[in-house]
């Protein structure tokens, strides 16, 4: 080695090292093994990669069988660093539980992990149970860990629980608190609320501060749904910033819920969280703030709402442009009376909004439920290009969205706009046409076996019933549960169209490309 690269290193090590270069195998074993070992450290610390390999390499079992592992955990690190997989997985498996029941252990927990990444889940599982407490207590916690959370994907829940209660806090509390929370999720899906209950409740902060908190949140929602508000209120405000931001986001939201009788006490928790929390909980929270804040009968309240309103734009930026012009209107005098009319009106759209939006979580609870299946009719050419049929680059067609002002009943959706403006008259007529202003839809129906939908839409060369029904999976729309209020109808932040915003032809298809996924409303007529 140069003394030229020695300067960063500690002077001590630097005085040693010619003293560890003299030690021969002749020196004994365990002094040469010492040597070899140091000498590699060194290498390593000065970036010779190739020469630490070799020097810890030099080891023999019979010199120092401890050292002797340590140089080949060492050796099967640097070779997994540097991307040597297969010949990592060599080293690692060299060591036995005689050399050092301690790195025998390790090593096996890193080839249970590898193969486990390889999806050799069978070999995983081999390495992670050959791994006994006395070996070491944490690389035990955490192949049993492991080993459970196999189990648990292969449907065997029993025995996954078994592996999981099997890690006791001494041998690791993080991996404990892990094991807990997943036992407490695990009993929750067989029904067990109590023992789900106890295993969160068995979790402590100074086991694993980020467990703990999603623990509590946990422990709150099966709380609430025993209507057991208090206990579950005082179960989320155990939670704090520290432990977890966003679990503790989420547990101030929903104090904010539950406390609707004390509007105090919801203004405060809804306040308490940060942006830096969580983004979305973030704006769902100043969304809250500016309903209830909008509603007082003073014009500090209401620029407040507002405030909070422009704070929650992102996420629902329908509903934040909409009541931020309300307040613009009720912050004047003379305009009060009209601004608390286009809030009623924009509320009540609002909860009809939500109505017609189909919720996919409750149709799928129930097998026969009239709703259970979306389809749409075309013919076999249009499915031949969404299922990319007889497609040379291999790149299915989009489903295309097409403007409302090309449907075939020019009279549709002026029902409700001759109501709002008691106009009884029965003629109607197309709109004209604004291209800043569009609507788009495509239709869907319940009905997938319809010889009559067959006929009327499925036709190809006026050849009845010749085309096909397309049942779309769910995941192809927008799930009420992750719907954002009525974001779906403000694709853009601005009235212009999307040829305004964008002046080149390929900014234009690319943000067409990336349209996001849309929820599905009902039609009601």
């Amino acid at each position: 080695m140069s003394m030229d690269s020695y300067e960063n290193l500690d002077e001590d090590i630097v005085r040693m090292i010619p003293e560890w270069e003299k030690v021969t195998r002749n020196d004994g074993g365990k002094k040469f093994a010492e040597a070899q070992f140091n000498l590699g450290n060194v290498s390593i610390e000065l970036g010779y990669i190739e020469e630490a390999i070799s020097l810890w390499s030099n080891i023999e079992r019979r010199d120092s069988a401890e050292k002797f592992a340590s140089a080949k955990l060492n050796i099967a690190h640097v070779l997994h660093d540097n991307g040597n997989i297969y010949e990592a997985l060599n080293e690692w498996s060299q060591i036995a539980r005689s050399d050092s029941p301690k790195l025998y252990a390790r090593a096996q927990f890193n080839i249970g992990t590898i193969l486990r990444r390889q999806k050799n889940n069978e070999g995983a599982l081999r390495a992670w149970q050959s791994i006994q407490r006395s070996d070491d207590a944490e690389s035990y916690a955490k192949a049993q860990f492991s080993i459970g959370t196999i189990l648990s994907e292969s449907n065997k829940e029993d025995e996954a629980l078994s592996a999981w209660r099997n890690i006791k806090r001494l041998d690791s509390p993080e991996m404990y608190a892990k094991s807990q929370y997943n036992i407490g999720y695990a009993l929750v899906n067989k029904g067990n609320i109590e023992g789900a209950l106890s295993a969160w409740r068995n979790i402590e902060r100074s086991d694993d501060k980020e467990t703990y908190a999603k623990a509590k949140v946990k422990i709150g929602f099966l709380l609430e749904e025993k209507q057991n508000y208090n206990g579950a209120i005082t179960e989320w405000s155990k939670i704090e910033r520290s432990d977890d931001p966003e679990a503790y986001a989420v547990a101030q939201s929903n104090i904010g819920y539950l406390s609707s009788d004390d509007l105090e006490a919801a203004i405060r928790a809804w306040s308490n969280i940060k942006e830096s929390d969580d983004l979305k909980i973030y704006a769902h929270a100043q969304f809250n703030l500016g309903i209830w804040l909008i509603n007082a009968n003073n014009k500090k309240d209401v620029l407040s709402a507002k405030e909070a309103f422009i704070s929650a734009s992102d996420l629902y930026p329908y509903e934040a442009y909409c009541y931020i012009q309300i307040c613009e209107f009720l912050l004047v005098e003379e305009k009060v009376e009209f601004g608390k009319k286009l809030q009623a009106l924009l509320e009540e759209i609002i909860l009809i909004t939500k109505d017609l939006t189909l919720d996919f979580a409750d149709s799928e609870v129930q097998d026969q439920a009239p709703e259970r299946k979306l389809a749409h009719y075309t013919n076999t050419q249009t499915a031949d290009i969404l299922l990319n049929i007889h497609n040379k680059d291999k790149v299915a067609g989009s489903f295309r969205l097409n403007t409302i002002n090309n449907v075939n009943d020019p009279s549709e959706g002026q029902v409700l706009n001759s109501y709002l403006n008691e106009d009884n008259e029965e003629a109607f007529y197309a709109p004209d046409f604004d291209q800043n202003f569009q609507a788009f839809v495509s239709c869907f129906t319940f009905n997938h076996d319809s010889l009559n939908q067959f006929r009327l839409y499925g036709k190809k060369d006026n050849k009845e019933a010749s085309g096909v029904s397309l049942v779309f999976n769910k995941d192809f729309f927008q799930s009420k549960n992750f719907l954002c209020g009525m974001s779906f109808l403000y694709p853009l932040n601005n009235s212009q169209s999307l040829d305004n915003n964008l002046t080149d032809t390929s900014d234009k298809a690319l943000l067409r490309s990336k349209i996001d996924i849309k929820p599905v409303m009902r039609c009601i007529y």
